[in-house]
């Protein structure tokens, strides 16, 4: 193997040198048998990566779904809205590729809801 060599990383799919035994973007062990060592530019596809690629959106489709329930569901609002700040974090830290989509919803969920909050207690303290 020369010093130029690369692989692709086994879990997040990051190109890094092949002598790595760690990933330095995701920290994952680097196991032989899932990726390709190469010159060129190539790419390993595995069912665990596709698997994680598609499973992210699914997270945020949940999350932004509870995000609108919180405000038609007014009996659920905290429930909905915690769901939806957790999700959101979820995402941020397991999906880092995708952390800002995280950030997005988990942030939105907590502006809104501070919104709606001091529109409810604003309203009932003058009527």
């Amino acid at each position: 193997m020369s010093g130029n060599d690369t692989k692709f990383c086994s879990s997040c799919g990051k190109k890094i040198p092949a002598n790595l035994e760690f990933c330095p973007s995701c920290g994952a062990h680097q196991n032989n048998n899932d990726t390709i060592t190469n010159n060129e530019n190539s790419y390993v596809s595995t069912q665990d990566s596709s698997n994680k690629k598609s499973s992210w959106i699914v997270w945020l489709v949940v999350g932004w779904i509870c995000f609108a329930a919180q405000f038609v569901l007014t009996n659920y609002i905290t429930i909905l809205g915690s769901l939806a700040v957790v999700i959101g974090i979820t995402v941020q830290v397991k999906y880092r590729e995708h952390k800002y989509a995280g950030m997005a919803l988990w942030i939105a969920t907590l502006v809104m809801s501070a919104i709606s909050a001091v529109i409810y207690y604003n309203g009932s303290a003058i009527g």
